[in-house]
């Protein structure tokens, strides 16, 4: 069979190759994945040999009643979402080529993040208030 054709068979109406060939994919992971390095050691840095070390709910409450710290978690959660549920999209899509299975991993997978983002929202946002 010509690669050509089974390349066409195994894309699906909602998964679909746009040409490009994943280069913003490949872009954004690297990218992302330079920003939760940057960002862990940052975290450990300010968090575990700048301060005292001593993680208790009152340096926690502190910390998430600041506007800065709650913008660096939420950039945390899009970034590692964003990285995670990508890795996890170019796996499945090397081992499942069904069309109907590849769109419902997909959709699962953006289902995931979605809700994985809601709740992550919801923690960092409400934190002082839950």
């Amino acid at each position: 069979m010509n690669i050509e054709k089974e390349t066409q068979h195994t894309q699906s109406m909602w998964v679909k190759n746009t040409g490009r060939g994943g280069a913003l994919t490949w872009l954004l992971q690297r990218v992302t994945g330079l920003f939760i390095v940057l960002m862990i050691l940052l975290h450990f840095w300010i968090n575990h040999l700048v301060g005292t070390g001593e993680v208790t709910y009152e340096t926690v409450f502190r910390r998430l009643s600041h506007p800065l710290w709650k913008c660096f978690d939420m950039a945390f959660l899009t970034f590692a979402l964003y990285h995670g549920l990508a890795g996890v999209w170019v796996v499945a899509a090397d081992y499942v080529k069904r069309d109907g299975w590849r769109t419902f991993v997909y959709i699962a997978i953006v289902f995931a993040g979605i809700v994985l983002f809601c709740l992550g929202t919801i923690t960092i946002v409400r934190f002082p208030f839950i």
